[in-house]
């Protein structure tokens, strides 16, 4: 088996990905460190990486590689660390001397912690990861053939399955990387899940027989957990990383009730980051303790717990059971009414937002109950105030989706005002930056992209860090054709967030308005790296291609944002024109066709095709597109033109 072992870790490719199925224990790992060290001797880059969460944290696997990357940077290109300093932090903030520059969202805390981060904000974690390790290895004189072998794959965090599958699907062949995913048999299928479907990897079973190992007691696992406790006290980072260990821990004691606290913890600190997928996996633990927890553990108030299960069942796509555990747990059994109140606002924002089939006039009436429960008069004033506005900016949210884009706008600004009257100026800034930031969105819905942008920038300075008030504002100048101030704005929401692919596709449509094509292109193509499914990069880069004359790649392009949605008359339209000025003038018919049923009231799609059927022959085709395009644009500049195009052609059918 040890020679089997050797021979596909030599055999593999770079870009390939393979799979090690073994029962756990010493036996295996002993295999896995001899081929490690087996294709170091062979003058490989190796690494064995444990990526089990309830023993090495959330980011198992991608920290420890980290932890062997950063001295190399710190040596070849200290730089680095600096510049994807946002994205390593999560993982190695000790290694990388803290966290990254925090915004209003990250530093709130209690009742001023008023916003979620959405799910997708944390993927952005593993793609700056990647380019940490793309720009890392081209500097730093790392041995061109590179192994990782993740031993317990299957038992690895939501977020490191991502970082390997986007190290592999965006650099693995460039970077020379091959991937050895090492899972306990029958595990493997769903621990590549995020590879995506039709993902089949070459498999090597080592037919190793169980071990027998002589378990802890719980005694034993008693003065572990305890002596975890102590070391982790008073560090939030420490205690992060290894809360999924506290948890195993307790649970193998005669105390298993002492890891019902943190699992509560590893909840709430999860949900608060955004690595809602992984905080799922705590759910049921505190789910099926919460009147425990609430009477015997300090910390935790029964909506604490049952807000945060809603909150993060909604983030990953079961807004069903959410609403379903706010209704078990909270509706009839919460009694404080300023926590009834915030009942009837994850009530509202469940049927305004989350679940399939919208109710506004349901959500609206929560509300409106949420803010009556708010006269209460053991509500403390400081208390009330913000609630009061807490609950009416969810009402203006509502009342923007009903079309009511003023009183949604009034709503904000009387809230920002009121906070500002009766709180202290350094109270729930978050929440004013946001009643700012909601006042800009309507605005810019309305297209009132000046008033949008003196709102943005009122969020922005009293929330600074903050990457999407950058990109929405550099938009709202993009709207404005001012250039120059959009893509500062761009180029500062990249600043401070690891990499996304809206605001590089904001980017690349500016400079293709400003006419930087060769700019365009490459933004263009740094937001389809990132996320291969961005359609509107797909187009603009299609156009781009196009213009520039490289029309080959453009046709490509075109194909790909047609695969991704057919249903794009437009862009159907901008591909017959390319693949005519190619001579292809069949294909280049087959686009208008089905541009033309898509969009039967477009007019030029109707010229367009009527030069393509007269090219064919088909000049009685030809002429009823004509016909109809004169119908449809009766004042269209080229009219004159047109009409003698269609004499011409009825002349031809009398002389036919």
């Amino acid at each position: 088996m040890h020679r089997e072992l050797q021979d596909l870790v030599s055999s593999t490719r770079a870009g390939e990905t393979v799979v090690v199925e073994g029962p756990r224990g010493n036996a295996r790992h002993a295999l896995l460190k001899e081929a490690v060290e087996g294709a170091r001797s062979a003058g490989a880059s190796a690494w064995l990486l444990p990526c089990a969460v309830s023993e090495a944290g959330l980011w198992a696997g991608a920290s420890n590689l980290l932890e062997e990357l950063i001295p190399l940077a710190r040596q070849y290109a200290p730089d680095l660390l600096e510049t994807h300093h946002v994205a390593l932090s999560p993982v190695v903030p000790v290694l990388t001397g803290g966290r990254e520059a925090e915004s209003l969202t990250d530093t709130a805390t209690g009742v001023e912690a008023v916003r979620n981060y959405a799910l997708d904000r944390a993927y952005r974690i593993p793609h700056g990861l990647v380019d940490f390790m793309d720009e890392l290895f081209q500097r730093a004189p790392v041995p061109p053939r590179r192994i990782l072998v993740c031993e317990d794959f299957e038992l690895s965090g939501v977020l490191v399955r991502r970082f390997f599958h986007q190290l592999m699907r965006r650099r693995g062949d460039a970077l020379g990387i091959t991937l050895v995913v090492v899972t306990q048999a029958g595990h493997s299928a769903r621990a590549l899940e995020v590879f995506g479907a039709g993902f089949a990897p070459r498999k090597l079973s080592l037919g190793l027989e169980p071990e027998a190992v002589e378990p802890l007691t719980p005694r034993d696992w008693l003065r572990r957990a305890v002596a975890l406790e102590q070391q982790v006290r008073g560090n939030p980072e420490d205690t992060e990383i290894h809360v999924p260990e506290l948890v195993r821990m307790w649970l193998r004691t005669e105390h298993p009730e002492r890891a019902r606290y943190w699992q509560a913890y590893a909840l709430a600190r999860y949900n608060h980051r955004g690595f809602y997928e992984d905080a799922a996996s705590f759910i049921d633990g505190v789910l099926e303790n919460v009147d425990e927890l609430v009477t015997t553990t300090g910390g935790f108030t029964r909506w604490n717990l049952v807000g945060g299960i809603f909150g993060c069942l909604v983030a990953i796509g079961q807004p069903e059971r959410a609403l379903q555990v706010v209704h078990d747990e909270a509706l009839h059994k919460v009694t404080d009414p300023a926590e009834r109140a915030r009942v009837c606002y994850v009530l509202a924002m469940a049927h305004a937002r989350f679940l399939p089939e919208r109710n506004l006039d349901r959500a609206a009436q929560y509300l409106l109950d949420g803010i009556r429960l708010l006269d209460d008069d053991s509500v403390p004033d400081e208390l009330r105030h913000f609630l009061t506005v807490f609950l009416n900016n969810g009402l203006a949210l509502v009342r923007h989706r009903q079309g009511f884009p003023a009183e949604a706008i009034e709503l904000c600004r009387k809230g920002f005002e009121h906070l500002t009257q009766n709180m202290p100026a350094d109270k729930h800034r978050l929440h004013r930056s946001i009643l700012l930031y909601n006042i800009a969105q309507v605005y810019t819905a309305t297209r009132e992209y000046e008033k949008a942008i003196e709102n943005f920038t009122g969020a922005m300075e009293m929330d600074p860090n903050y990457s999407e008030y950058y990109n929405e504002r550099g938009s709202a100048y993009l709207k404005l054709d001012r250039y120059d101030e959009a893509i500062r704005d761009y180029h500062e929401a990249m600043r401070l967030s690891p990499p996304y692919p809206e605001v590089w596709t904001n980017l690349a449509q500016c400079y293709r308005r400003q006419g930087r094509l060769e700019d365009a292109e490459r933004a263009y193509a740094r937001a389809i790296d990132l996320e291969p499914s961005t359609n509107l990069a797909h187009a603009g880069r299609a156009h781009t291609l196009d213009l520039l004359g490289r029309h080959d790649e453009a046709l490509a392009e075109y194909g790909a944002a047609l695969e991704l949605d057919p249903a794009q008359p437009l862009l159907l339209a901008n591909r017959a024109v390319l693949r005519y000025r190619q001579g292809n003038v069949a294909d280049a018919l087959a686009d208008l066709d089905s541009a033309v049923v898509m969009a039967p009231d477009q007019a030029m799609l109707f010229r367009n095709r009527a030069r393509a059927l007269a090219d064919l022959g088909r000049a009685d085709d030809a002429a009823r597109d004509l016909e109809r395009f004169l119908e449809l644009a009766p004042a269209a500049p080229d009219r004159g033109e047109v009409e003698a195009w269609l004499e011409t052609l009825r002349g031809e059918l009398v002389a036919a």
